[in-house]
């Protein structure tokens, strides 16, 4: 955290955690749900499993790969800009 933001916090008296990461539904890997304003059921076209006999990919929820430091972890580490 910067100091900048460290100040203005402590004037305001409000501190929101994690507010400098990158936001999964802003990335081109996010795959939004039917509903695109329910954000937490989105997935991520990163990480999943192929169905070996149909083919099919079953993809994560993009929640549950932000919070793996396997994956994209709480920093976003695999976050790229959707163009």
């Amino acid at each position: 955290m910067n100091l900048l933001h460290f100040f203005l916090s402590t004037m305001v008296g409000t501190f929101i955690k994690d507010i400098q990461l990158p936001v999964c539904k802003d990335c081109q890997f996010f795959i939004p749900y039917e509903n695109k304003e329910q954000y937490t059921l989105g997935k991520c076209r990163l990480f999943g499993k192929k169905n070996l006999v149909s083919g099919e990919i079953t993809y994560e929820f993009a929640d549950v790969c932000r919070i793996s430091p396997n994956k994209c972890g709480n920093n976003g580490t695999l976050y790229k800009v959707a163009e």
